[in-house]
């Protein structure tokens, strides 16, 4: 009896050590994740916007019936547009700039996946996964009481639950709201209109306990060229854009900024 009892105390001590093997690697896998994302340092450049259009006019003479169709062009108040070159400083291993076992040189583009932009500060990207663009609507208070609103502008009128796999559908998956911004590549010696080049997605972060999300991040993938922005002025590797709380749209919103990295 004394012999059995030994081989059951071995064999639950082992137990105990592969439940806690198991438990270990899981909680390194989603640190592996977080870990691949970093802050980014932001270096803002000249912002534009839209001017309004001139006021119509038209001299009114009494007993005259006119007919008359009017049109104007407006730019959004639920949005913020983003476009440049997000890039790596230096790949190390070790602590610092002088504190290094190795340090890689040349080109690190390629080591640039993707771009976040979050709404909170504390977003888990270990627990990262794709959001809806309803839920995002209703954080944003584009849903009242229930009633959606019917604007163009909303999330989910302008992303659509689409197949586009972007750098993040390599781990959460490729079907989710995506919005493909318009870019210029360069084809046949020719720089040409595209919309697909750069397919801005939605995550939330589903570590958090409240089952009404409300820390969002919106990600984009990184693509290197060479592509013109929007304007097809500048040379970019990303274009983002980011909606705004509807309570916060005259006065701004912080969005905090990371780089996805490999």
């Amino acid at each position: 009896m004394g012999l059995k009892k030994r081989v059951i105390v071995i064999q639950f001590k082992a137990l105990l050590l592969l439940v806690f093997v198991v438990i270990s690697s899981f909680v390194l896998a989603n640190e592996d994740v977080k870990n691949l994302v970093q802050g980014a340092t932001v270096t803002k450049g000249s912002t534009v916007r839209a001017t309004a259009a001139s006021v119509g006019t038209d001299t009114a003479a009494g007993g005259n019936v006119t007919n008359m169709n009017l049109t104007a062009s407006a730019i959004t108040s639920k949005w913020q547009g983003y476009y440049g070159n997000a890039s790596m400083g230096s790949l190390r291993l070790g602590t610092g700039s002088s504190t290094n076992l190795y340090s890689w040189s040349g080109s690190l583009k390629n080591n640039i996946v993707g771009v976040f932009a979050t709404t909170g500060s504390d977003f888990n990207f270990g627990y990262a996964t794709q959001g809806t663009a309803q839920s995002y609507d209703l954080a944003l208070g584009f849903i009242d009481n229930g009633v959606y609103w019917s604007d163009a502008d909303t999330v989910l009128n302008t992303m659509t639950n689409n197949n586009k796999n972007n750098v993040f559908g390599n781990i959460m998956g490729n079907f989710f709201s995506v919005a493909n911004l318009t870019s210029y590549a360069f084809e046949n010696n020719v720089w040409s209109n595209i919309s697909s080049k750069f397919s801005v997605g939605v995550f939330v972060d589903r570590s958090d306990s409240n089952l009404a999300q409300t820390d969002f991040a919106v990600g984009v993938n990184v693509s290197n060229g060479p592509y013109r922005s929007f304007d097809n002025q500048t040379n970019v590797n990303y274009e983002l854009m980011v909606p705004l709380n509807a309570s916060s749209a005259s006065v701004g919103q912080t969005y905090y900024f990371y780089l996805a990295v490999k």
